[in-house]
């Protein structure tokens, strides 16, 4: 399993005073995001890219800082193949049913998803999309990084 340490401080840049912006090595990008990234574990994952086999589940668990409110969160989760997003399944599809919502501001909160990696996927590289958006619709959480499919 590899474990992405995210320190609040990386490289931060505000954009348009409410996206900020850290570029890790290459490896995990926090693009977008209102909340603070500051772990992510990959099940299973033991390099980078980070290996992941076309037909299985794996768990990914985040934790995260809130620094707004947000009554709901709602999540979209993507591979970026050869500049092709393609929806992924991801349970439970309510972050709300591990989180407490209403997320309440300068909370500290942890979270687990199993994502299903499609059986109609061929081996290539790409990208895990990750993100959160609240009640309004604004993106609170966008986070990448590097994946490589593989057969089993």
């Amino acid at each position: 399993m590899y474990k992405f340490h995210v320190p609040i401080v990386v490289r931060i840049v505000r954009f348009l005073s409410f996206l900020l912006s850290a570029d890790l090595e290459g490896t995990v990008t926090v693009l977008g995001s209102q909340y603070y990234l500051y772990e992510v574990d990959i099940e299973d994952c033991t390099s980078l890219p980070c290996p992941l086999t076309i037909g299985h589940q794996y768990r990914i668990n985040m934790a995260i800082y809130a620094n707004s409110e947000s009554e709901i969160l709602r999540q979209e989760v993507y591979l970026i193949l050869k500049s092709v997003y393609k929806k992924i399944d991801v349970t439970p599809d309510d972050p709300c049913n591990q989180i407490r919502c209403p997320v309440t501001n300068n909370l500290g909160v942890s979270f687990s998803a199993l994502v299903t990696i499609d059986e109609t996927l061929v081996p290539l590289e790409g990208e895990l999309l990750w993100r959160l958006f609240n009640e309004d619709d604004a993106m609170v959480l966008c986070m990448r990084t590097d994946v490589v499919l593989q057969t089993g």
